[in-house]
């Protein structure tokens, strides 16, 4: 392990050790604000189709992340093919588990800890995010996550018009043919682990690059479905992964943002356009369209609690109003109160002519 500067406001030190598998040491970089508060953190992960690509890859954005006030750890994983699925998983959720350990030593905070990753990478991520279930502040679980270009579904994927695509997959999984492997590649995909425990999601996929956009609208409406936070960006370009860092760093700067907070020194919110604005949370009345292939989810709502009873939201604007106004004209607040809640209730009992 040594370190080496990466500039006034960032502090970096290179080839951390964080586990080791068959005589497989797997490193990280860490890249730490150079101050004395404590921070939120992101783990970084490269891609390479799960066979290829290093840390080093990410450590300009690394650099980015710790300049932006996040204490960022880009981290190396088993490749494959001699390591296939799920070494990969397994090593990214290590590194996680290990960064919260070490937190007083980063000056990190063990409760927001996020993830980013792009193309295989950005498949991590979203492992990431969607497995395990529980807390979101322990073990190797995350508290956001971004996904660029990431594979979410790899069944279809076997069967590609792309002859990289299935090759990749079919390399991760250790199999030697698509149709012995479907039930592998079911298993072995984010969309599949879904569940409402789930970390909020940045989704990010050109509309025209190598890896098929509807894997992205197929994740975001899993998403939906479950009511998790998600965010969809779908450039209109054909880059992938990182060669979409123009169009994608600031959005991505902004979600962590949002959702893992700063040191003091958060992220500027950048305005989001309304082809990339959050995605709304489902309701009864979501006429949103299920994308081909994804089943239908039940319309159930167990978070218990029952509707506003007709007139309530007028009955507490009359009780803000008492307290507005003053004890000298309770009276006529609560003769006010009275009248709307009658009209409520009329009005309650006729038929509606939505």
């Amino acid at each position: 392990m040594h370190g080496s500067a990466a500039g006034e406001r960032v502090q970096l030190t290179r080839d951390i050790p964080f586990a080791s598998h068959g005589g497989v040491s797997l490193m990280l970089d860490a890249y730490l604000p150079a101050d004395d508060r404590i921070h939120p953190g992101i783990v970084l992960i490269h891609g390479g189709r799960w066979a290829r690509g290093d840390k080093q890859d990410l450590a300009e954005l690394a650099t980015v992340f710790a300049d932006h006030g996040f204490a960022a750890f880009s981290i190396n994983y088993r490749l494959v093919p001699d390591w296939p699925y799920p070494a990969p998983v397994e090593d990214v959720v290590a590194a996680v588990s290990w960064v919260r350990e070490h937190a007083t030593q980063f000056r990190l905070d063990p409760k927001r800890i996020g993830a980013f990753g792009g193309s295989a990478g950005g498949y991590l991520a979203a492992m990431l995010a969607t497995s395990g279930r529980g807390s979101l502040k322990s073990g190797g679980r995350v508290a956001a996550a971004a996904s660029w270009s990431g594979p979410m579904d790899l069944g279809p994927l076997l069967s590609a018009d792309d002859p990289a695509l299935p090759s990749a997959v079919l390399s991760l999984l250790g199999c030697g043919e698509p149709t012995g492997c479907v039930a592998a590649a079911r298993a072995a995909s984010p969309i599949r682990y879904v569940d409402a425990t789930d970390a909020p999601l940045l989704i990010a996929n050109a509309t025209g690059e190598v890896i098929p956009v509807d894997q992205a609208v197929a994740m975001a409406y899993a998403y939906r479905s479950a009511d998790l936070s998600v965010e969809l960006l779908k450039p209109d370009n054909t880059e992938h992964g990182l060669h979409n860092m123009a169009e994608l760093l600031q959005p991505t700067l902004a979600f962590f943002g949002r959702f893992l907070g700063g040191p003091g020194r958060h992220t500027e919110l950048v305005p989001i356009s309304p082809e990339r604005s959050p995605l709304p949370s489902p309701s009864p009345r979501s006429t949103v369209p299920r994308p081909t292939g994804v089943p239908p989810r039940s319309t159930s709502d167990d978070r218990g609690g029952s509707p506003a009873a007709p007139g309530e939201p007028l009955l507490m604007l009359a009780g803000v109003l008492v307290v507005v106004l003053g004890a000298s004209q309770l009276a006529v607040a609560l003769r006010a109160s009275r009248m709307i809640q009658g009209v409520s209730e009329r009005n309650a009992g006729q038929p509606s002519h939505s």
